[in-house]
């Protein structure tokens, strides 16, 4: 069964919503997949499947030609050691000669996404924070901006602040991010994000929050997991990226909503719509796409609901779905 990814009043989703102060809110709450958008799926701690890649890769071309690629970054384009490979930057510039839009669909926040878009010689929008922002990294400027309802980010940081004094309180707005003090250790991917400000949290909580960070001990977590859950359950999502953070989002992002704004942008039909992807926030994209794939290294559920697997991203995945599916060419 596909999904169909409109909002609540029927808007068409290709619609962006340009934001100054403006944030657009979407119902998406009928956009369910078990435990996959809420924290049960990521708290799970799967390891990627070592899975080669087998029968279920070997699918006929698609009857209607792909026009519009979207791929995800970490696990899927790049590689292990964060690097883009030759092999899967040729493929996507081939595609680009061809006529195919290839969209960039990432958790990451825009500053650290551009010098990938700029190397790949990309002039298509990007779908970041796993679908709440669509960015514009040619002209520097958001397209389109699902932040948490006004009120709930700073709601939230005074309640935890009260459950726990020496809690840190981190947020990404937009392209910026702002912190209220850095409390170790920092997990290794964070520790690339250097905050643009940091300072009392009411400074920057005032705004629309894209994404708020909540990081204490892994016990104490347990106890601000539970209360905020309590408190907001119809009014946030809550991501377990490990056991001392938790990450707060508006309810319903995910990136098949946005991907489908941005397929709609463009004039090109779900039907011809190709996802990539590897985890947990991936599994909506590649579900709604005409054709979902996964790289062999993609958690288990990812590699269940998609149409076919190709090879990890340490051995060119992306290059080989595009050559095969979308320019015909045999690796």
């Amino acid at each position: 069964m596909r999904i169909i990814a409109t909002d609540a009043s029927g808007h068409d989703p290709g619609d962006f919503i340009a934001t100054g102060n403006e944030t657009s809110y979407i119902d998406v709450s009928f956009l369910t997949f078990g435990d996959w958008i809420r924290e049960e799926f990521a708290t799970t701690l799967i390891s990627p499947s070592s899975r080669v890649v087998g029968k279920k890769s070997k699918l006929d071309r698609p009857k209607t030609p792909i026009r519009l690629v979207a791929i995800d970054l970490d696990g899927t384009l790049l590689r292990s050691d964060k690097n883009l490979t030759n092999h899967s930057a040729r493929a996507i510039m081939q595609a680009l000669l061809s006529g195919v839009q290839v969209v960039l669909a990432t958790a990451r926040p825009p500053r650290s996404t551009r010098e990938i878009h700029k190397h790949l010689k990309l002039e298509t929008v990007t779908i970041h924070y796993n679908g709440a922002v669509i960015y514009d990294l040619c002209k520097d400027r958001t397209l389109y901006h699902q932040s948490l309802r006004p009120g709930i980010a700073i709601n939230i940081a005074h309640m935890v602040r009260r459950i726990d004094p020496q809690i840190s309180v981190t947020a990404e707005i937009l392209n910026r991010r702002y912190a209220d003090h850095i409390k170790p250790p920092i997990p290794e991917p964070e520790r690339r994000f250097v905050p643009d400000y940091i300072g009392p949290y009411p400074n920057f909580l005032h705004q629309p929050v894209t994404k708020l960070m909540l990081r204490t001990d892994a016990q104490k977590m347990q106890q601000i997991r539970q209360a905020v859950r309590q408190a907001y359950v119809k009014q946030v999502s809550i991501l377990v990226s490990d056991k001392q953070q938790i990450q707060i989002m508006a309810p319903g992002v995910n990136k098949a909503v946005t991907l489908a704004r941005v397929a709609a942008y463009y004039d090109i039909p779900q039907s011809q719509v190709m996802a990539i992807g590897d985890a947990g926030n991936d599994a909506t994209m590649i579900q709604w796409a005409g054709l979902g794939v996964a790289v062999a290294n993609a958690w288990p559920k990812v590699l269940d609901i998609a149409d076919t697997v190709v090879p990890s991203n340490d051995e060119n995945g992306v290059a080989f779905a595009i050559n095969e599916y979308v320019l015909d060419k045999k690796m």
